[in-house]
């Protein structure tokens, strides 16, 4: 175990880099040490390394202060993989992964190089698959290939705790997927301690049991679940707009960054065109829209800019087609419209209906409109297709603005198919 407490320190005495930081790495644990740039996580690194001075607090490494440990016997405990992959000499790649051995070695680097010695380098470059390239030197390899070898290096000191220093820093995405779940693997197979300092919150969230997360030198938030929750915390560390959702293959939360570019308003009769010509019928948009489609063979959530419908589609032929619109006024003389397509289908009983609205509705706001419809819709003894789509796909004052649209949309809604729904087109 790795215990930071009220830990304050860096390279300026009158002003420390990080303060006060307290949290404990578990062991067998994978911890992600995250944080915008400047926020001190190389710092903490070297300080738990005892490389920088620790003006204040402790930090322990299994139950011992670090200030307790000779640097060989903690470099046996404890190694670093750092983002620095140059090299300056010619060195081989077998040279490296040896220079892992030194907390070992009485006296220089290769003169008391030992059986057991040889034994460990081998095993750990055949382990990250750098064995083929022992004979090469460091600076003929690529990007992710040395940074195999400098994790083969840190795995030749044989350390219960393993930190590293941006390991993906400039590997492209299978490379870095590689990386991590060879961490994985050793941290699950071989009960080893990971610390990692990452930039990828969602390659972070995927591999990461635990996470720290920093910002101007302290700890802002710890724990998985407090950190990728909402997305309040990590907009306010880093400054950006961003989403959190569920990853749909594993239960891991993730990612959307949100660009500040938007697009440029749009009057509503202007955001869409609906053309009408015998056997179909085609509504489409001027940009693509954050729609919900419910029915046979739809796709559910997704972004859309056109909607066809054909009267030889299986399952949903528009036999006819009728537009209505209808606004509605809201708070503040801010007005948002919503228009609604209804269309008779193969059976009798079918009536698609389509729904788009310039109202800032959330993807449970879609839901929620789209299950209103379908309720009132079986109330009356109908089925059909629902497609529901908004121009303004946001979070900001969501609950507020969507509640209140919610209500008035299902008044002016069951009003609207009371009065279109009974027209004998529709029987």
């Amino acid at each position: 175990m790795i215990e930071l407490y009220n830990v304050t320190g860096g390279y300026d005495k009158q002003q420390p880099t990080v303060r006060d930081i307290t949290f404990t790495v578990d062991k067998g644990s994978f911890v992600a040490l995250l944080g915008p740039n400047g926020s001190g996580k190389t710092t903490l690194i070297r300080l738990i390394m005892n490389v920088l001075t620790i003006q204040s607090g402790e930090v322990k490494v299994e139950g011992k202060s670090v200030k307790a440990y000779s640097p060989k016997q903690l470099a046996q405990k404890v190694a670093v993989m750092t983002q620095e992959n140059q090299i300056g000499l010619e060195f081989t790649v077998q040279e490296i992964v040896s220079l892992g051995r030194y907390p070992y070695q009485a006296k220089g680097l290769f003169s008391t190089v030992s059986a057991q010695d040889e034994e460990v380098v081998e095993s750990v470059m055949k382990l990250t698959n750098v064995w083929h390239y022992r004979n090469h030197t460091f600076q003929s390899l690529s990007g992710g290939e040395k940074q195999r070898v400098l994790l083969a290096k840190a795995l030749a000191q044989e350390p219960d705790y393993l930190l590293l220093d941006e390991p993906t820093n400039h590997l492209d995405v299978k490379h870095t997927m590689e990386l991590l779940q060879l961490l994985k693997t050793l941290q699950q197979e071989m009960s080893l301690t990971v610390l990692a300092i990452l930039h990828d919150l969602n390659i972070a969230s995927l591999f990461a049991d635990n996470a720290v997360l920093l910002k101007d030198g302290r700890v802002e938030e710890t724990g998985m679940d407090a950190i990728f929750q909402d997305a309040a915390t990590l907009k306010r560390v880093y400054g950006v707009d961003l989403h959190v959702f569920h990853h749909p293959a594993v239960n891991k939360r993730q990612i959307a960054f949100v660009p500040p570019y938007q697009y440029p308003e749009t009057d509503f009769h202007e955001l869409y065109q609906l053309q009408k010509e015998p056997g179909n019928l085609c509504l489409s948009f001027v940009r693509p829209l954050r729609t919900l489609s419910l029915g046979s063979n739809e796709t559910g959530l997704d972004w859309c800019q056109e909607i066809v419908q054909q009267q030889s589609s299986a399952n949903a032929a528009w036999k006819s087609a009728s537009l209505y619109s209808h606004e509605v006024r809201l708070k503040d003389d801010k007005g948002y419209s919503w228009l609604a397509v209804l269309t008779h289908g193969q059976k009798e009983n079918e009536v698609n209906i389509v729904l788009l609205t310039n109202a800032p509705l959330s993807d449970g706001n879609l839901l929620h409109a789209a299950m209103k419809v379908i309720e009132y819709r079986a109330f009356l003894g109908k089925t059909g297709r629902i497609v529901v789509a908004s121009s303004h796909h946001k979070e900001e004052n969501q609950e507020e603005i969507s509640e209140f649209w919610m209500e008035r949309l299902q008044k002016e809604l069951q009003l609207f198919m009371e009065t279109k729904m009974t027209d004998s087109c529709f029987k």
